[in-house]
């Protein structure tokens, strides 16, 4: 089965697909300002290049995307059928699990590739030391790295810029304009593989790009003149070096698509017994829910303790993992074989993939650690997270909490227990763990904001009436007095009305669902909402209009289609469209074999007050010289050309067509060669051409529809927020609202 991008990731591409689009006519800075309204912030040594980031927090699929954008890139800004790609990853570790990934056919990464180029290998670095001119003018090559691998105080990093005669025959045959910027110091070419990438302006994924965001950083990437750099990242750099972020996906948004489970539902106990005892009653549970969601849908799920130990150096008291081990076994009965240890003396996870972990014959159901796993280890059956360190390292926790977020295949759950994550912590109060797990998800990549929504009181270990000593009593604004005698004793014993403020004060614990049609008898018919958000908020629920199953609707334009009032929407594309009467020419605005048009044409003053040539004609110029093939004759480029274009409302007779003429009159005033050189421009220009004739048909009949009787404004045609609507960004200005739809 094919594999679909979430909605949240399709706006990702269609952002990023914008972006370059709008770079590729006027250059970076504008092109991000007008896509996001933030100012651009250009990197030092590499002036005008595009280098956007798009932030996706922890579980979000960031790789995906990354595969996703290579053909972007050569659709929309690099305007080639092929390109090097210099893929960096953060650890040697990630760099074989995205070889892996990439080299399978059947691996959703790799489909990502093939849909947007053509013909694809994937290579290691060493590997690419001994790639030949043939490949790259016949595949796009995709070279997987860590940075580190790329700077000259690497050994290996040396031998991408030693000079090697496997690599001599990509120089021969280029003119000096080619040689010129490879050349040293001493006016040597050297035959490297760093000037191989040089000449083909590779583009650049940055995968973590937090970890590459220094001076040093940078000035290995400028080594190799990027065409585009695009980094992917859940926590980008914001003081030091600022991303430039394109696009930033919210929590709200991966919760929709059931990537990640939340909320992260917390329970604090003073002992780290009780705590550890806490952990595998939860996992019991859950193993129960599991086995009545395999009878309901039959996905087999086995769920996983993380638990986070102390370390030796903390003291003759510390809960290392070797206490922990013991507790587990000996005190709480746990079977050794349900047990891995992975610290930095035990490796247990290095003799289990995770393939094996997820297969029901497999015993693991708990893992011990102190500060790390198992990098890439990323196994969705985790959702248990215990830590006797009162969640005081961030750095451990953030790496550790992340394992537990990820949602199995990505599928919300029929059992509701199934779909969130779970924290304990050895603590007094639930206050200090709270904050540590809020800023561990903030170092996963989520806003501060949704952080602190995300985290909640597991309240599942109280019975209603049992007292709770963390509670912290919640008051709800009423307009009117409630009849408080109308409710149970039990319940009248932890409500008050404060008449002065006019709210009503719960002390809790956490009330029952059954207790909302109790709240809603004894609150005046104005205060219902009011009744249900108390029960919400004592849960630690959201409690905003929109969790509450709210809905907001506004009026729409309608039409009446079949005697039915639907939306007014795009009826109007049903109606045929044509290019007939539209004439087949391009002026020289439009398209010209000289430079760019002047209106589009920027120039920066560089050092020693020299002009810097436009970042992307100079791009055109050198790759236009590594084209080697293309069209022959004016029907195969009209061909070619009508495949580049997309016209699903116009047939392949009339688009043909339209193209072929165009070409008939561009041939007049210059040679074929010249329109084959430049091919991809000539495509963006017809594009736009038959884009601006498409408009104008649509306007008109949409005008023509809007005028008419057809069109109009009804109650019962309203556009509604869905329930679980996920804001892709939530206000944070000055001013504070008292009331908020989502």
């Amino acid at each position: 089965m094919a594999f679909t991008l979430k909605n949240y990731q399709q706006a990702c591409v269609e952002k990023l697909a914008a972006f370059l689009e709008v770079a590729r006519k006027t250059e970076a800075r504008q092109a991000f300002m007008q896509q996001t309204g933030w100012p651009y912030r250009e990197v030092e040594g590499l002036p005008g290049l595009p280098y956007v980031c798009i932030r996706i927090p922890t579980g979000g699929g960031k790789t995906v995307l990354a595969a996703h954008s290579i053909g972007l890139a050569l659709k929309h800004f690099i305007e080639q059928e092929r390109t090097v790609v210099l893929w960096l990853a953060p650890s040697n570790t990630i760099v074989s699990q995205t070889l892996r990934a990439l080299n399978n056919r059947r691996h959703p990464y790799r489909q990502a590739l093939e849909d947007g180029c053509e013909s694809v290998q994937v290579v290691d670095i060493q590997e690419a030391l001994y790639v030949t001119r043939g490949q790259l003018d016949s595949d796009t090559v995709v070279i997987v790295s860590t940075l580190q691998a790329l700077r000259v105080e690497e050994t290996e990093g040396r031998k991408v810029y030693e000079s090697s005669g496997v690599l001599q025959h990509h120089f021969t045959g280029l003119d000096d304009s080619q040689l010129d910027p490879l050349r040293d110091e001493n006016g040597i070419v050297t035959y490297s593989l760093a000037n191989v990438l040089k000449l083909g302006r590779p583009l650049i994924i940055v995968d973590e790009a937090h970890n590459a965001r220094t001076p040093l950083s940078f000035s290995t990437l400028e080594r190799f003149s990027p065409s585009c750099v695009l980094e992917f990242t859940a926590t980008p750099d914001d003081k030091t070096n600022p991303s430039n972020v394109l696009y930033s996906v919210s929590a709200a948004e991966l919760k929709s698509e059931a990537m990640i489970k939340l909320p992260v539902c917390l329970r604090t106990q003073p002992d780290w017994k009780q705590a550890l005892s806490a952990s595998i009653e939860r996992q019991a549970s859950l193993e129960r829910a599991a086995k009545s969601e395999q009878e309901l849908t039959g996905e087999y799920i086995r769920p996983i303790v993380l638990f986070q130990a102390q370390q030796h150096k903390q003291g003759e008291k510390a809960v290392t993992w070797d206490v922990l081990l013991d507790c587990l076994t000996k005190e709480l009965k746990i079977p050794a074989e349900q047990i891995a240890v992975h610290t930095g003396t035990r490796k247990d996870l290095d003799k289990l993939a995770e393939d094996e972990i997820l297969d029901p014959k497999c015993p693991l159901r708990y893992v011990i650690t102190v500060q790390a796993l198992k990098e890439g280890w990323d196994c969705p059956f985790a959702y248990v997270f215990c830590s006797v360190h009162n969640l005081s390292s961030r750095t451990a926790v953030e790496q550790i909490l992340g394992r537990v977020l990820r949602m199995p295949r990505a599928r919300a759950k029929k059992t509701k227990e199934l779909n969130y994550a779970y924290a304990f912590s050895t603590s007094q109060s639930f206050a200090q763990p709270a904050r540590g797990l809020v800023d561990a998800l903030v170092d996963s990549g989520f806003d501060p904001f949704e952080a602190r929504t995300i985290v909640r009181r597991d309240q599942s270990s109280f019975a209603f009436g049992e007292p709770d000593a963390t509670f912290e009593p919640i008051a709800e604004a009423v307009l009117e007095a409630p009849d408080l005698s109308r409710l149970s004793p039990e319940l009248q014993d932890k409500l008050r009305f404060e008449q002065l403020r006019q709210e009503v004060i719960y002390t809790g614990p956490a009330l029952p669902d059954e207790a909302t049609q109790a709240l809603v008898e004894a609150f005046s018919p104005l205060d219902h909402d009011s009744a249900e958000r108390l029960v919400l908020r004592s849960q630690g629920r959201d409690y905003w209009p929109a969790a509450q199953g709210k809905e907001l609707q506004i009026p729409a334009l309608s039409v009446t289609t079949q005697g039915e009032l639907v939306f007014f929407e795009d009826q109007f594309h049903d109606r045929s469209c044509s290019l007939r009467g539209y004439p087949a020419l391009l002026t020289d605005e439009e398209f010209s074999l000289a430079d760019h048009p002047v209106q589009t044409a920027v120039v920066d003053v560089g050092e020693k007050g020299k002009l810097s040539a436009k970042f992307t004609k100079e791009l055109d110029r050198q790759l236009s010289l590594l084209e080697m093939r293309g069209p022959q004759t004016p029907g195969e480029l009209t061909t070619w050309l009508d495949n580049q274009i997309p016209h699903l409302d116009l047939t392949i007779r009339e688009s043909w067509g339209f193209i072929s003429d165009v070409i008939t009159g561009l041939t007049k005033h210059c040679e074929l060669a010249q329109l084959v050189k430049h091919r991809f421009r000539l495509r963006g220009a017809i594009q736009e051409k038959i884009g601006q004739y498409r408009t104008d048909a649509l306007t008109s009949t949409f005008m023509e529809l809007l005028a008419s009787d057809e069109v109009i404004v009804d109650p019962s045609v309203c556009f509604k927020y869905p329930i679980g609507y996920p804001a892709n960004r939530l206000y944070d200005g000055p001013h504070a609202f008292r009331k908020h739809f989502l």
